[in-house]
């Protein structure tokens, strides 16, 4: 999205915008381009006579109008539904949707492709295949939720097992009370061997004195602070907007090519990145045709090197300078 104008419209609500983008504030990420998303949905979901009543009723809204300007598919496909498939996915995380998450997983390596993050679509790929070969009973039981970890009882909190370890063990070891100012082979060994008993005495102390469980039955979203703020910077991006070109109104590009809707500079006619998910998933699908030894290849040439048969299939980032 560089030089499409995103970055700028962001820029007048939020701050450290070049981090975020670059993936350096994830929550203060999602954020952002969650309620960026619901702006640039409003002037579609309020337009007169709109029949919007179901998620399928906006998705083929958005594919119509895609259809008509390079500029709404851009941001379409690689704004809005880019933020619906990052909110699924974190709804199946803190809700442990088994089937949400291998949806959701399979609907995003398109991308991954399409941005070269070839060892995300290799391994991604082979996993989401993967669990298609669980047996019965763990499917089972992974339905219900049982892959997913809780530090607390409640709703909405359940972690994977990769960052519960970050939030638990791993945090633990860089805070107040872990392992600081030491390198010690035989300090650290000790402390982690240790670790598990010690925690598991810290419970067991818990239980014993009674100390009720914490059980979590409301959001950090949901607390007036938070909503008031949501509030404020949606009312920025409000004002924001109106000044630029409307990237979901098709009658207003009076080009074929892409434009910067902060600027209104034409991009290359070269430009492909409207075509991102369309040629991310052409590449994934040749290579899974390359299975097995294809699999071997991509993984000697994953850093971003791979070269497919059509040169052109790489995207390129829009350049409207």
């Amino acid at each position: 999205m560089e030089d499409s104008g995103l970055k700028e419209i962001l820029s007048t609500t939020f701050g450290s915008i070049e981090k975020m983008l670059q993936d350096k504030k994830h929550p203060q990420n999602v954020r952002a381009l969650r309620l960026l998303t619901e702006e640039l949905l409003r002037p579609v979901l309020e337009k007169e006579n709109s029949d919007i009543t179901s998620m399928d009723d906006l998705e083929n809204a958005l594919d119509e109008l895609s259809a008509l300007s390079g500029t709404t598919k851009l941001c379409v496909y690689n704004i809005i539904k880019p933020t619906f498939l990052m909110m699924k996915f974190c709804r199946a995380s803190h809700e442990g949707d088994w089937p949400l998450h291998i949806k959701t997983a399979e609907d995003t390596l398109p991308y991954m492709f399409a941005a070269h993050k070839y060892k995300y679509g290799r391994y991604g790929l082979f996993y989401v295949r993967s669990m298609t070969w669980l047996g019965p009973e763990i499917l089972d039981r992974f339905c219900r939720g049982e892959q997913s970890l809780h530090h607390t009882a409640g709703i909405y909190n359940g972690q994977w097992s990769d960052m519960f370890i970050e939030t638990n063990w791993m945090r633990k070891g860089h805070g107040p009370g872990g392992i600081i100012g030491t390198e010690r082979p035989q300090t650290m060994a000790t402390w982690v061997f240790s670790m598990d008993a010690t925690m598991t005495m810290t419970g067991d102390i818990k239980k014993m004195s009674g100390s009720e469980e914490v059980v979590q039955m409301t959001l950090n979203e949901e607390s007036p602070s938070r909503i008031n703020r949501d509030g404020d910077d949606r009312q920025s991006l409000r004002r924001t907007l109106p000044s630029c070109i409307n990237p979901m109104d098709p009658d207003t590009h009076v080009t074929g090519s892409l434009l910067n809707i902060w600027s209104g500079q034409v991009g290359q006619p070269n430009n492909n990145v409207d075509r991102a998910l369309d040629i991310g998933a052409e590449q994934m699908i040749q290579f899974e045709n390359s299975w097995p030894d294809g699999f071997l290849h991509l993984a000697l040439k994953g850093s971003g090197h791979i070269q497919y048969k059509e040169e052109t299939s790489h995207c390129r980032g829009t350049c409207c300078h």
